[in-house]
């Protein structure tokens, strides 16, 4: 039997490669497409029978999907065991399938060709999503592929004897018909590369050529971008004008060299920009009952001081693509589709940031947030936009009560750490913090024991709980922000607000739900002690900043001035300008400053505070333990001998106990405090402290240790 099937392969070769390729490739894409529909927004439609339906609805884009996985099938041709190449060919575009449709069961991104640059971030907060018990399942079930692909490509077929001319033949056949289609597509409007909404493309134009569109990072050069261009648009804003000479370099002053300095700026108000995770109004939700509001006084907020809905690049997920537009205030339009800049081209290239834009006029510049500093590459890409410091959780000490039941840092604790910051400098202050409070997965099951906030009608069963869940959540976040107001009120210095949700949650909710605004507009409020009238308006993200900044006097920056200037232009003219400035800033010449990078990344340190380590004596109730003393330790110190490790844990922010290493008698250890994050991040280094321990008498190293101290784990 296992004869005769694999002469049945052999002989399907001859003649009918083309029909067996593109057999194998629509069954490929119809499970592809079906995973893709089967959720929408985070929730089951029923879609299970959505690939078939796609094929009468969307004939083309299926079939040139099918066209796509079918040329690279073909490539199978230069192999013996061809077969086997077009099964792992197969399973990789399967894998990117079930992968999809993971991500889409909990939030409303595709999944891209930038998660590859993600997973770091990813496997960072995996378990919040996934039990652990899946994933010990997915692990298992990865190596039995690998082991059952071993298995068929020993045992599989061979094509005897080899052709690979036909099979050159064959490929370069299948890129001229993907050619042509590709040119049908686009003078027909069935293809597109501009994604507005990546969620929708995806449903418009298919998983793959999606997917494959995913590797045209950055800003494309835009057909009129020219040195006289860049001096055109750069001259029509209120920016500092460039005097360079068409085509030839000059130098221009780097933001943090000593010649750019400035005096402290000692009078304007302190600046906060609040980013506020997941944060949206319930009560917006047609026909959604609730106990009580989940957001009282943001709401109040809404009504006393200027308010609008804002435009953001994301929906239930990319919270680090709404931070990049406010920051910078480039569109992430002009990006490729689904784009991190954070994990692309601000890896190696700075730009301007409202960050660099407050320190020229005299403030300092802060970063916050309440989760790891090298999520989204945080840790990295600070320091290209100009922070001088940066408060993530490592550097808090947030107690196990100050968590959600999911496992994410409520925001009650930033109130103490902006205030710290405002603190740490005599001179006013800008800072952006990011809350994670408000973040999924959101539970299919009760989560909150005696929930304050219940649900009473106006949701299916389904997403109950994840709707109950997060109003209790977010309805905390309303008392944070209402007890940060009151902090900084009582401050007496003059100082913005500007609180506004990222993106709205992952929770099912469509357009067609909504009382006001869309699924990709959040709201936010510009809370101020300084009697600033109230001015509604609409916005996008890109375009807050600007608009905050002009109401304090602040121009400085090219892309700020621009937006400050152009904000009443024809929107076809403004959009395109705005991306000529951003390709000439982060791809291009740099001819808006002088032809050079004029910002230079900052030497960013992590906290306003330095760890300190006072004293280190061995435990009198315990000799085999060391008790140190100090200042702002948290649950991320580790207590360093050298390059050894010990094994400690935090009592307090002042009190560390760790055990007792290993030493010879009379000898000094020579101890230190670190920050870190799995032993791949310092963050702070306190100074040494040296202790001299004695050995307990009549008893051995080791002996009876009672090991209640290791809470740290690489």
């Amino acid at each position: 039997m296992k004869d005769k099937l694999k002469e049945a392969l052999k002989s399907n070769i001859h003649g009918k490669s083309i029909a067996i390729f593109f057999i194998w490739a629509f069954v490929v894409n119809l499970i592809i497409e079906t995973l893709q529909r089967v959720y929408a927004n985070g929730v089951i439609t029923g879609g299970v029978f959505g690939g078939i339906v796609s094929i009468f609805q969307q004939p083309f884009m299926f079939f040139y999907g099918t066209l796509l996985i079918m040329t690279m099938l073909c490539l199978a041709l230069f192999f013996k065991r061809r077969y086997c190449v077009m099964l792992l060919i197969s399973a990789v575009w399967i894998a990117f399938g079930i992968a999809d449709f993971v991500l889409l069961s909990y939030r409303v991104t595709p999944f891209s060709i930038i998660e590859f640059k993600l997973i770091d971030a990813a496997l960072g907060v995996l378990t919040k999503y996934v039990p652990i018990p899946a994933i010990i399942a997915i692990g298992l079930l990865l190596v039995g592929a690998v082991i059952l692909f071993v298995y068929i490509w020993r045992k599989g077929p061979k094509i005897e004897p080899l052709n690979r001319l036909r099979g050159l033949l064959c490929v370069v056949g299948m890129l001229l018909v993907v050619g042509i289609s590709t040119l049908i597509g686009f003078r027909t409007n069935q293809l597109s590369t501009n994604f507005p909404n990546l969620a929708d493309a995806y449903l418009d134009y298919g998983f793959v050529y999606c997917f494959l569109n995913g590797i045209n990072m950055g800003i494309h050069k835009p057909a009129d971008y020219t040195p006289e261009k860049v001096s055109e648009i750069v001259t029509g804003t209120s920016a500092p004008k460039s005097t360079k000479t068409p085509g030839v370099k000059e130098s221009a002053t780097p933001v943090d060299a000593p010649a750019a300095k400035v005096e402290p700026n000692m009078t304007g108000p302190n600046v906060i920009f609040l980013q506020l995770e997941s944060f949206f109004d319930l009560t917006e939700v047609k026909g959604l009952q609730l106990s009580q509001d989940p957001v009282p006084f943001f709401r109040s907020l809404k009504q006393q001081y200027s308010s609008g809905y804002l435009s953001v690049p994301a929906i239930g997920a990319g919270t680090a693509n709404t931070e990049f537009e406010v920051m910078t205030g480039m569109n992430l339009d002009f990006f490729g589709p689904g784009e991190y800049p954070y994990k692309t081209i601000l890896e190696t290239h700075t730009c301007e940031s409202a960050a660099y834009n407050m320190k020229e006029a005299g403030y300092s510049a802060h970063a916050i947030h309440n989760n790891r500093a090298n999520f989204y590459s945080r840790d990295k890409i600070f320091s290209q936009l100009g922070y001088d410091d940066f408060t993530s959780i490592e550097v808090m000490n947030v107690p196990e009560t100050e968590y959600t039941p999911n496992g994410w840092a409520k925001d009650v604790c930033l109130t103490e750490q902006i205030l710290k910051v405002l603190d740490s400098t005599e001179n006013r202050d800008y800072v952006y913090t990011i809350s994670v409070q408000g973040h999924g997965k959101y539970p299919k099951e009760r989560l909150i024991p005696n929930p304050k906030i219940q649900l009473l009608a106006g949701i299916d069963d389904d997403r109950k709980y994840g709707v109950e869940y997060y109003a209790n959540e977010i309805n905390e976040m309303d008392q944070f922000l209402q007890e940060l107001v009151q902090a900084l009120s009582a401050r007496q210095e003059p100082t913005i607000l500007v609180a506004y949700g990222d993106h709205l949650p992952g929770l099912g909710f469509t357009n067609e739900d909504l009382n006001g605004g869309t699924m990709n507009q959040t709201e936010y409020i510009i809370w101020n002690n300084m009697g600033l009238p109230k001015a509604d308006e609409n916005v996008e993200a890109y375009q807050l900043s600007s608009r905050v900044l002009e109401r304090i006097g602040i121009k400085n920056g090219i892309i700020n001035a621009y937006h400050q200037a152009n904000k009443n232009t024809s929107q076809e003219e403004y959009l395109k300008n705005l991306e000529i400035l951003g390709y000439d800033m982060l791809y291009g010449d740099m001819d808006a400053t002088g032809g050079v990078n004029k910002y230079i990344a900052s030497d960013m340190k992590f906290g306003v505070t330095n760890v300190e380590l006072q004293s280190v004596e061995q435990d009198p109730d315990n000799p085999y333990n060391l008790i140190l003393k100090g200042n702002y330790f948290t649950q991320y110190s580790r207590v360093m001998w050298g390059e050894e490790k010990l094994n400690s844990q935090l009592i307090d922010e002042h009190t560390i106990w760790a055990e007792l290493p290993e030493f010879d008698e009379g000898e000094t250890l020579s101890l230190t405090v670190l920050q870190s994050y799995k032993g791949k991040l310092t963050l702070q280094t306190s100074n040494t402290v040296d202790i001299t321990p004695e050995y307990p008498e009549d008893s051995t190293y080791g002996e009876d240790f009672q090991n209640n101290n290791n809470n740290f784990e690489e």
